[in-house]
């Protein structure tokens, strides 16, 4: 109705515009949108006055903070009849300045595709215009789009604004083109030494393509510019790297840093950091100066994590029980817990608290919560029981993959058979890897030919995926492999424990110290007695696969021995051990 009032009007000079224009202003201005707009509408329905670039500027201006789409739409409807109309004074439809703005509000409004219109209109596209689109797709996830759009700007252009620079390199980074990151790098340095902005994105594409190198130069060349996001994110990596002494380090020289003040992220990375690392010396420090700088739901997840994972399965339940509010993280973390401690009813409670608590599990719930009672020979009906309330178009292959394994642990080989019949076939060999426990494998007869290497990298995989490691509770063939195959051995096997400094010593699988055995575990359980002989802690081995059971007497026999005098713990790929006596908890299990 609008548009038809203004169509139908002559257009002539209006004395009443610029009074309109004031009073239209003045309500922006006190932050009375809605009369603003009230009075416009009413000042083109009765052709009070005729509007001009001001007019439009400011009801934009004021759309921006209503993001109204329908009203920018019938604003847009007018600048674009505009065009047609004898008004040689004051040219609208052709305002550079009308177009960025109708462009950017779109934009506000997340409709991208009438911004990108906009944007094709314009005569004249400036760097703000490239910035305020390219923003608008990255917010979107639409990063093609910004990445083809960067091939149209003229070198002269691009290369002359960080942000623009930064856009791009987001987009390099989602769309992994490596070496059009690295051009817009060479292009940028100039950049590197005043804006914070484009160093933590240029830092974040080197770590996205593993180039630590890289990484570690912008870092320490630009030391006096650094970010809490720049440490955030290179501890990140590290972590996710399984490198958790690098974290450590850099929080202890963040620590010292006065001009950064640490945040809650920093803490929950250096709380992962020190559960991947089994660090029970550190794990106290960084506890107290949390103490000091205040909890959230993130830290007290990490903290539960973090104590479950160095052997205190009561702390980290103190902690779960103490906060005010809980979320699906909390409970998964938890849960994965009782999966490691292989606490079957624990995990089957926790689970009914957390649907009483109104929160709905994910996939990784489901994950956590098959593995862990299948472990327990009669908990198979309640298995079955909560996998077959799914509905089934949400059981993904990871979640299907737990169950067969489930199944096949507890020998219900014709379920499984029967399971796999409704399975797509192209995903048979995920499900072959997690399910091919030891002496099952000719039970079944598998479409795709799997080599030794494919089950070990896809085991890794799976292993990086989900910190709780693999579904079965005995050796599976690619452990076998693993023991026969050196490359792969060295790729993947290694235990590791933290030494009375703070410093965490590794163990890899080629080191040939002990003439009967080669496995990591051992090693790094004979350096632990030794170093650790006069600590009062407990010796705590981390092993990223799972022990095998020569290792597993081994360990057994020393925690009987004169020498040992405490509990000895490994936690390897699947659950805990502690060892005391000459008997591993897993047998009163």
């Amino acid at each position: 109705m609008l548009i038809n009032f203004f169509l139908k009007r002559t257009y002539r000079i209006n004395v009443n515009t610029i009074q309109w224009n004031k009073t239209i202003r003045n309500h922006q201005l006190n932050g009375n949108y809605q009369q603003a707009l009230k009075l416009f509408q009413i000042g083109i329905e009765k052709k009070t006055f005729q509007p001009n670039s001001v007019t439009y500027l400011t009801m934009l201006d004021i759309c921006k903070e209503l993001k109204s789409l329908s009203t920018i739409r019938t604003i847009h409807h007018l600048i674009d009849s505009s065009k047609n109309l004898n008004n040689n004074d004051d040219d609208i439809y052709n305002n550079p300045r009308i177009r960025s703005l109708l462009m950017d509000v779109y934009i506000k409004c997340q409709d991208l595709d009438s911004a990108y219109r906009v944007f094709q209109s314009m005569n004249e596209r400036n760097i703000i215009d490239y910035c305020g689109l390219m923003t608008g797709f990255n917010n979107q996830g639409q990063y093609e789009k910004t990445y083809e759009l960067s091939k149209k700007i003229p070198s002269s252009m691009k290369y002359s604004s960080p942000l623009l620079c930064t856009l791009i390199l987001q987009a390099c980074t989602e769309l992994k083109q490596y070496d059009d990151g690295y051009k817009i790098h060479e292009n940028g340095k100039h950049f590197l030494s005043n804006n914070k902005m484009f160093m933590n994105e240029l830092l974040n594409f080197y770590l996205k393509f593993n180039q630590e190198k890289q990484a570690l130069d912008i870092f320490e060349k630009n030391s006096n510019q650094l970010t809490i996001i720049d440490y955030s994110l290179l501890m990140k990596y590290y972590n996710h790297q399984y490198q958790p002494q690098k974290t450590i380090d850099l929080y202890y020289r963040l620590k010292k840093n006065s001009h950064i003040q640490i945040d809650h992220i920093i803490y929950v990375l250096v709380l992962q950091a020190i559960a991947n690392g089994c660090c029970l010396h550190t794990s106290e420090q960084i506890h107290d100066h949390i103490k000091k700088f205040g909890t959230n739901i993130d830290i007290d997840n990490a903290l539960i994590n973090m104590y479950g994972k160095l052997g205190n399965l009561d702390q980290a339940e103190k902690i779960f029980h103490s906060m005010s509010k809980h979320n699906i993280i909390s409970y998964n973390i938890l849960l994965n817990l009782y999966g490691l401690y292989r606490q079957s009813d624990r995990a089957l409670n926790c689970y009914n608290q957390m649907y009483q608590q109104g929160h709905r599990p994910d996939d990784k719930t489901y994950v956590i919560l098959l593995h862990t009672l299948s472990q327990t020979p009669n908990k198979i009906n309640d298995v079955k029981r909560i996998f077959f309330n799914i509905e089934e178009n949400k059981r993904g292959p990871i979640l299907t993959s737990a169950m067969i394994a489930a199944l096949i642990r507890a020998q219900l080989f014709d379920e499984v058979n029967e399971l796999l019949k409704k399975l797509p076939k192209e995903n048979i060999l995920f499900y072959a890897i997690k399910a091919n426990i030891n002496g099952t494998i000719d039970k079944f007869n598998y479409p795709i030919v799997i080599t030794n290497e494919q089950l070990a990298l896809y085991d890794l995989l799976m292993n990086n995926m989900y910190t709780y490691g693999g579904l079965n509770d005995r050796l599976t063939t690619i452990d076998e492999i693993l023991y026969e195959n050196d490359k792969l051995k060295n790729m993947l096997s290694y235990s590791w424990f933290e030494k009375s400094n703070g410093k965490i010593e590794y163990f890899k699988s080629n080191n040939l110290q002990l003439e009967n055995c080669e496995h990591t575990e051992k090693l790094a359980l004979e350096n632990a007695l030794e170093e650790q002989k006069n600590s009062s802690l407990p010796i705590l081995i981390a092993k990223n696969h799972r022990i095998c059971n020569e290792c597993h007497e081994y360990f057994k026999k020393i925690s009987l021995s004169f020498v040992s005098k405490k509990n000895i713990y490994l936690r390897d790929s699947t659950r805990f051990h502690l060892f005391s006596s000459g008997i591993c908890c897993c047998e009163l299990a």
